[in-house]
């Protein structure tokens, strides 16, 4: 029995090992190239000669202001009509006496199985005149039904006697809601909306197939741009695949740097959410 812990010990840690460096290796690459205003040849981490040209050639881009605004704001979108959405749509699932809620269930579980496709989507939103608009991109995005169950999972784990006493005080199901039940939940709150965030800021393909207007694309369309573009980047005295690299770091940033406050929520969330009583 030991030697087969400790063989299993070891394989999990020579795997775990090597999906850190899978992951890692390639960021420390493209980190170290951003720093590098010259053409790298093989595997170099660490430049000859580090400086910050190219960010300043990336940040000081005026093309990339608008871009980068439509990215804030649907992110923002996004995030605050997800976590409504989804925390309404999960108190409601966990109502036992609420009518109705078994058919909601099954109509998300429904939906979750069975997707509409590329094409049925493109014409809803083009039946909707959403076209061109960035409603297009934010109200598909909004609704995400496996978040619904995560936070339903974790509105199930509050103890039922605190729920209990609340409505012997008087509260409505809506007081309940949003002075017992949200406060005690920011934890999960705090994860989906990184979620939601997370998946606003790299969305691609929503605005690929519904936004025409090129004022109104965002930083990964605008990236897409660029990045075809390497010759004409090649006509000035800066390493074209370096700048990439950098605008590739500073759309990675704000991510990066919301991270270490959600990731100390991730252990409970997805413990409730998998651990059934």
């Amino acid at each position: 029995m030991r030697k087969t812990n400790l063989i299993f010990t070891i394989f999990k840690l020579l795997f775990f090992g090597l999906l850190i460096l899978a992951v890692v290796v390639p960021f420390l690459k493209i980190l170290g190239q951003s720093f590098a205003n010259y053409t790298t040849y093989g595997f170099e981490l660490i430049p000859r000669q580090p400086n910050i040209i190219l960010y300043k050639l990336a940040v000081f881009h005026k093309s990339l202001y608008r871009p980068m605004i439509n990215s804030l704001l649907t992110t923002a979108a996004i995030t605050v009509i997800g976590l409504f959405i989804t925390s309404v749509s999960a108190y409601i699932l966990v109502q036992k006496d609420m009518p109705g809620r078994k058919i909601f269930a099954a109509l998300l579980c429904f939906a979750l199985v069975f997707d509409a496709g590329m094409i049925p989507k493109f014409l809803v939103i083009k039946k909707l005149g959403l076209l061109n608009s960035l409603w297009a991109v934010i109200l598909p995005l909004s609704v995400n039904i496996i978040n619904i169950f995560i936070m339903r999972s974790y509105f199930e784990s509050i103890p039922k006697n605190i729920i209990q006493a609340a409505e012997l005080d008087g509260c409505t199901p809506l007081q309940t809601f949003l002075q017992i039940i949200l406060p005690l939940s920011k934890p999960v709150l705090a994860v989906i909306g990184f979620f939601f965030a997370v998946e606003a800021w790299n969305e691609y393909l929503s605005y690929v197939l519904y936004i025409g207007d090129y004022s109104k694309i965002n930083m990964q369309y605008k990236l897409r741009d660029l990045f075809a573009a390497v010759e004409e980047m090649n006509c000035i005295s800066v390493s074209a695949p370096g700048l990439q690299c950098a605008y590739i770091i500073l759309t990675v940033l704000p991510t990066a740097v919301l991270l270490p406050f959600v990731i100390r929520y991730l252990d409970p969330v997805i413990k409730c959410a998998a651990v059934k009583e």
